[in-house]
This record gives structure tokens, C-alpha cells and sequence, in this order.
């Protein structure tokens, strides 16, 4: 991920960036996984721990990609978008749904959009901000 954001600098060594960068994923998929657990037995629709972690870094890891790989640099602003319109619509179909392969699909959508943001986070804190030449 050190090397896909395009048209930035970094600010720090890739060692630092790429320490921060697997603690934050790893932190926030842990945080993710325990949200979802305490969510789904208040509620009573309980996924496996191990599922819900796989699900969680399969997510996050595929919103950080998007914004990574990207060819033409989304702002934050269209970046939050996505990343809030994939939020609420993988909320409102967990709620909806019951079977597990439902849950595993909505916890997806929302890990998405959180790894969308999360890649952007990154981006703000490691990188300069991007240069683009200016054409006449």
C-alpha cells in the first residue's frame, strides 16, 4: 500500500509508514470485530468470531485498495461520500437481514466504506498532499 497512493510524497521512511499503517488496520479491524460481536449478541445475530474478523479485514482491505489504486485522485470529499453512502446502506441491510451469509455481505459493505476512510486517513497523516500539473 506504501507505493499505490499516486502523485504523493512520503513524509516518512516506508518502515514508519508501513508500521502505522499495519497497526491502524490491525486496530481498527480488531475494534470493527468487537463492535460487530457486541451489535450482533444485543441483537441476536451472532457470527462466528473468527468470520466476523475474516469478513472485517476482507473489507477494510478492500476500501483501501479502491482508494489506493485509484487512477485519478479522489478528493476527501468524494471519498467520504462513498465511504458514507457504503456505511449506511451495509447498516441498514445488516439490520434488515438474518442469515449469515446476509450479516457476512452488510459487515463487508460497511468495512468497505470504513477502509475507504481509513485509507484516506492514512493518506493525510503519511503522505504530502498530492501534486498535479497544471495544464494551460
Amino acid at each position: 500500500m506504501l507505493m499505490l497512493f499516486r502523485y504523493s510524497a512520503m513524509r516518512f521512511k516506508g518502515k514508519t509508514i508501513l508500521a502505522g499503517s499495519l497497526g491502524l488496520l490491525s486496530t481498527c479491524v480488531i475494534l470493527e470485530t468487537i463492535i460487530f460481536q457486541i451489535s450482533g449478541a444485543y441483537l441476536g445475530k451472532l457470527i462466528e468470531t473468527y468470520v466476523s474478523f475474516m469478513v472485517s479485514l476482507a473489507g477494510m482491505t478492500m476500501g483501501g485498495m479502491f482508494v489506493a489504486i485509484r487512477r485519478d485522485p479522489l478528493t476527501d470529499h468524494r471519498i467520504g461520500l462513498v465511504s458514507g453512502i457504503a456505511i449506511a446502506f451495509g447498516t441498514f441491510y445488516w439490520l434488515v437481514s438474518f442469515s449469515n451469509w446476509d450479516l457476512c455481505l452488510s459487515q463487508t459493505i460497511i468495512c468497505f466504506g470504513l477502509g475507504g476512510m481509513l485509507a484516506c486517513a492514512l493518506r493525510q497523516w503519511f503522505f504530502e498532499p498530492p501534486a498535479h500539473p497544471r495544464l494551460p
